[in-house]
């Protein structure tokens, strides 16, 4: 039976480990678990590097997972929760957020160095017309899929040498 790996998106790979051979099946579950987390580590490498924010909220959301189902199939996950980080997704794919027009004024108070003239004291409260709603473009940051592009090589090479080394090794009598 051959192998099987499926990439789901850019966030996981599963693999069906059924039918193949003991030892294959537990070195492909250390392996995709390795795999996972080298996964995580690169999103959160390009998050730095991307955001250059430190360690802020969104590199401390980026979560992993090894699944396996009883039908032998594993999986690793790799995410954000978007509950949490509800920025995360339009970070990746960019996209456009409607600046609300539901409201018509602004306030904000007048602090030292406010920059009015004219006789406005500091620390009285200002009231604006707002400017028209504008839509706010956010460009894409594919911290996720540059991520899932550097492992793709690494994976595949990988998965190849586990089931290589195992069928070499089986039929040279090393095993």
């Amino acid at each position: 039976m051959p192998i099987r790996a499926v990439l789901i998106g850019a966030r996981e790979a599963m693999v069906n480990l059924m039918g193949l051979a003991p030892e294959i099946q537990t070195r492909m579950r250390g392996f995709i678990a390795d795999q996972t987390l080298a996964l995580r580590d690169g999103v959160k490498s390009n998050i730095l590097s991307m955001f250059r924010t430190g360690e802020g909220p969104m590199y401390n959301a980026v979560q992993a997972q090894m699944q396996e189902e009883t039908a032998g199939r594993i999986s690793g996950v790799v995410w954000i929760d978007g509950i949490a980080i509800p920025y995360a997704r339009i970070q990746e794919e960019g996209g456009v957020i409607q600046h609300p027009g539901s409201d018509k004024f602004q306030a904000f108070f007048v602090g030292n160095g406010g920059g009015f003239s004219g006789g406005i004291q500091q620390g009285t409260m200002v009231f604006t017309r707002k400017t028209k709603p504008h839509p706010i473009p956010i460009p894409e940051h594919p911290y996720m899929r540059f991520a899932l592009a550097r492992q793709l090589g690494p994976f595949n090479n990988g998965m190849r040498a586990i089931v290589d080394d195992v069928i070499l090794g089986s039929s040279l009598g090393t095993r």
